[in-house]
């Protein structure tokens, strides 16, 4: 990297200053890519089971929160049962709220039941699994960020 040597501090101070605007900025732009990156990587990578796409539809991934000098983002999934699907469950009792059965289908037929022992599921934690590509894409962007500022500081 290279500097030039000038006697005009207003035009060093403005470079500067340019140079930090794009470092931000290019940040910024990192974190929302590295967030869309993970959004991706949790709606393809999952094992679960969609039966009507709330689950996957709530999956997002976006900027939370624009601090002075970069961002902040987030990937989760909003659905309420998200947290049961990417935690998974013990064995528990299901009985029923406010019928007087449990109503479902096994094997095909129509069952009811006053109460049942759900075996529990098995978590599937497909938002923790996006981590190594958010990282990469984070580096990546961040990256480019740096590049476009030292281009603007002459380097």
């Amino acid at each position: 990297m290279s500097f030039d040597v000038t006697d005009n501090l207003a035009e060093l101070r403005g470079t500067f200053e340019e140079a930090d605007r794009a470092l931000v900025k290019g940040c910024r732009e990192a974190v929302l890519d590295a967030a869309k990156v993970g959004e991706i990587e949790a709606k393809a990578g999952h094992r679960y089971t969609d039966r009507t796409g709330a689950l996957s539809a709530s999956v997002r991934g976006h900027i939370t929160n624009y601090p002075a000098r970069g961002a902040e983002g987030v990937v989760e999934a909003t659905a309420p049962h998200a947290v049961f699907v990417h935690g998974g469950t013990k064995a528990h009792i299901i009985e029923p709220r406010k019928a007087k059965a449990l109503r479902f289908e096994q094997d095909g037929a129509i069952r009811f039941a006053q109460r049942v022992q759900h075996p529990g599921t098995t978590a599937d934690p497909f938002i923790d699994q996006t981590e190594p590509a958010v990282d990469a894409e984070l580096e990546r962007g961040g990256e480019r960020a740096c590049d476009r500022a030292a281009q603007i500081l002459g380097g």
